[in-house]
């Protein structure tokens, strides 16, 4: 299965979307009919684009290459996404200059479904999402992610951050919130960060080990 658009151009209110020279491709292990397409049956995926705007955040090209493997048994996908992007500015995230140059990523989700299942409510529970690697570029400066999150009847997650320079030097605005250092430890001339969280917990969140408040985030 092949899909192309050369662009996609919506715009609405304060809204902007502009997606250009998507390409996607879909190799099934095994033949399917139209009638019974379902896109997470074993396969490949491949996807790229490349520009994307959403808003003011920005994306400069955009590769990805997926394994799909469905277990009939106990109605479970697992996906395996990985590949790179280049030139990413999500500054309406945070209203900051919140970009990387390049990012390289390996996920694999592992998703339960049941007979409600809608694809809207994707990541709301029976979910398993582990980060094998995220590498996040910026002025020949990298950082690292790994870490996974589970959703279920309640919510954990625990992720580690590995930064080859001061976090505060890497994005210098942060110094006018506090700056990120204070939540950094140095080790072997890398920066670590260690966070974990757990809704039913008390504390739920913590760093490096530590009570990061007792903040209820439910």
């Amino acid at each position: 299965m092949k899909i192309h658009f050369d662009m996609i151009n919506f715009s609405q209110f304060y809204t902007k979307f502009v997606l250009q020279n998507l390409n996607y491709e879909q190799f099934f292990n095994n033949p399917v009919q139209f009638y019974e397409l379902n896109l997470f049956s074993d396969s490949q995926q491949e996807i790229n684009f490349d520009y994307l705007v959403l808003d003011n955040n920005k994306i400069n090209s955009f590769y990805s290459k997926n394994q799909v493997n469905f277990n009939e048994e106990n109605s479970a996908v697992n996906l395996n996404i990985q590949g790179k992007s280049n030139e990413i500015d999500l500054k309406s995230l945070l209203g900051q200059n919140l970009n990387f140059d390049k990012t390289k990523f390996n996920i694999t989700i592992n998703k339960f479904f049941n007979s409600n299942f809608n694809i809207s409510h994707f990541i709301q529970k029976n979910l398993d999402l582990k980060i094998q690697n995220l590498i996040l570029e910026k002025n020949k400066q990298n950082i690292s992610l790994q870490g996974n999150l589970n959703i279920n009847n309640s919510y954990q997650a625990k992720l580690q951050v590995i930064s080859s320079d001061e976090p505060d030097e890497i994005f210098p605005w942060t110094k006018d919130y506090g700056g990120l250092n204070q939540y950094f430890l140095k080790e072997n001339n890398n920066f670590f960060l260690n966070l974990s969280y757990d809704s039913l917990a008390n504390p739920q969140l913590k760093i490096n080990g530590s009570e990061f408040s007792n903040m209820d985030l439910n």
